[in-house]
C-alpha cells in the first residue's frame, strides 16, 4: 500500500511527504490507490528512506516488463536534465544573424558570487543545493534521466552538481547497468545529449 501512493505521487510530480498525506485524505485518485487509508507523512518519509534499494529493484522489475512487451529499443539512448539547461546565447545569435530578445545573461562569475551570498541551507532537505533554472534560482537537484527511443526511462539520478558536463558518462553507465540487469543484450550504439554535456574530454571518453 505504501508503494502505490508514492509511485502515483511521483507520476503527478509530487514528492513532499506532507502533501502526499494531504492528498491521500482529499484526492479521489489517491483515495482509490490507498483504499481510503491515510498514511502519516512521517511514515511515508521513513518508508521512502528505509526502502531506497527496494525501490531501485522495483524500477528494474518495471523495465523487465517493458522489455518483455517489446518497448525497449536499446540502440539509441538520449540523456536530458531537468533543472539545469546550459545554452550558448552568443552562438545562437551569430547563427541567426540577429540579437535575441530579452536581457543578456549576467557575468557568470558575478552571478556565482551573488548566488553564494544568498545561499542558505535547507533544513528539511540538507542534501539539496541552489540550482539555476530558466525561472531563476531554486533549492533543488540537477535531475538527470536517460531514455530509449520510445521514451522509456532506463536510468535516473538526482546529483547535487549544477553543471552537466560530469553527468554524461556516469548516467550512461547507470543506463548500461539497468539494461544488463534485465538481460538486454544489445549494446548501446549511440547516445544523444544536448550541448550542456559537450566537452572534448566527454567526446574522447566516448570513443
Amino acid at each position: 500500500m505504501m508503494v502505490s501512493p508514492l509511485l502515483y505521487a511521483y507520476c503527478a510530480g509530487e514528492r513532499s511527504s506532507r502533501r502526499i498525506e494531504g492528498l491521500c485524505a482529499r484526492d479521489v485518485g489517491f483515495k482509490a490507490v490507498c483504499a481510503n487509508l491515510i498514511p502519516d507523512h512521517s511514515t511515508i518519509a521513513r518508508f521512502r528512506k528505509e526502502n531506497e534499494k527496494s525501490s531501485e529493484d522495483l524500477f528494474s522489475e518495471a523495465l523487465k516488463l517493458c522489455a518483455q512487451g517489446g518497448l525497449i529499443k536499446r540502440g539509441v539512448v538520449a540523456q536530458a536534465e531537468k533543472e539545469q539547461e546550459i545554452r550558448d546565447r552568443e552562438a545562437k545569435e551569430k547563427k541567426a544573424g540577429k540579437k535575441k530578445r530579452g536581457r543578456k545573461p549576467k557575468n557568470p562569475d558575478k552571478v556565482k558570487e551573488e548566488k553564494e551570498k544568498k545561499a542558505k541551507m535547507n533544513l528539511t532537505d540538507p542534501e539539496s543545493r541552489i540550482m539555476k533554472t530558466r525561472k531563476g534560482y531554486v533549492q533543488g537537484y540537477n535531475a538527470q534521466a536517460v531514455v530509449t527511443e520510445d521514451q522509456i526511462s532506463i536510468a535516473a539520478e538526482l546529483p547535487q552538481e549544477e553543471n552537466d558536463l560530469n553527468q554524461l558518462h556516469p548516467m550512461l553507465g547507470k543506463a548500461r547497468e539497468s539494461l544488463e540487469a534485465i538481460s538486454c543484450e544489445r549494446p548501446v550504439e549511440a547516445a544523444c545529449a544536448d550541448a550542456g554535456y559537450m566537452s572534448e574530454r566527454n567526446v574522447e571518453d566516448a570513443k
